[in-house]
């Protein structure tokens, strides 16, 4: 999965550190930032129906036109897009937030605040793009909630999706392909032919994964399970922090 950001500023060393930065960055094991860097909001909407970024990073001062105005032009028309202002001084900071822009970085500070700002940022956008996953089912596309998935399993040559109170049969998918839309935070792969959201989970206990409300036993493959135990403690961490 791509994850589009757009950077809008004319300062080459702001454009030299975040691309930097982001070069520098491995966010997800399924998760690519991809950067497009623009000197005006005229190249930037020349460019926008085809990137279509789900992050801008906004230079508020530009030449062409106000920062405000262009926030208001994008979130009419893509109201999920993500905006981060880029300010020298925090005069429509106020009157920013009340035009829904998500956070702001003051320049003066962009190397110790970008790393924050971002990850929060990025943390909130997977978590929406990691919401659903549209795959080819026997009666044609289908919008799935991850989180009604309890576990995905290969039999007879074809992944079958099971939900806590159905089951749905894929066409034209390889495991493979599936996991890659899916939340690396929350699914786990423990062997070739499943793939287990960790919400499900019991316990691990001796390469078998016990599961809530099923009575199936599924086999961690040899080499995965240290990674797989490993994954599921920190899920666990984060689903206690959250709460």
């Amino acid at each position: 999965m791509t994850i589009n950001i757009a950077l809008i500023d004319r300062d080459i060393e702001t454009q030299e550190f975040v691309h930097s930065y982001l070069n520098s960055q491995n966010y997800t094991c399924s998760t690519r930032l991809s950067l497009n860097t623009y000197n005006t909001s005229d190249d930037f909407f020349y460019d926008f129906p085809q990137v279509k970024p789900d992050l801008i990073l906004l230079e508020v001062d530009l030449p062409d036109i106000n920062g405000l105005e262009f926030s208001n032009k994008i979130l009419t028309s893509h109201p999920d897009t993500y905006i981060v202002f880029l300010t020298s001084n925090c005069r429509n900071i106020n009157e920013a937030f009340e035009h829904n822009i998500s956070n702001y970085i003051l320049k003066e500070s962009i190397k110790a605040d970008l790393p924050i700002v971002l990850g929060d940022v990025l943390k909130h956008l997977c978590s929406k793009i990691f919401q659903k996953v549209t795959l080819r089912t026997e009666y044609g596309p289908a919008d799935i909630n991850c989180e009604d998935i309890v576990l995905i399993q290969y039999v007879n040559r074809k992944p079958i999706i099971y939900l806590e109170n159905d089951t749905i049969n894929i066409c034209g998918h390889s495991l493979k392909s599936i996991y890659k839309h899916l939340n690396p935070t929350q699914f786990i792969r423990p062997n070739s032919s499943t793939i287990i959201n960790m919400k499900h989970i019991k316990s691990i206990c001796k390469n078998t994964i016990h599961l809530y409300n099923n009575n199936q036993l599924i086999s961690v493959s040899r080499g995965r399970y240290t990674d797989i135990r490993q994954r599921y403690i920190q899920y666990c961490l984060q689903v206690t922090n959250n709460n």
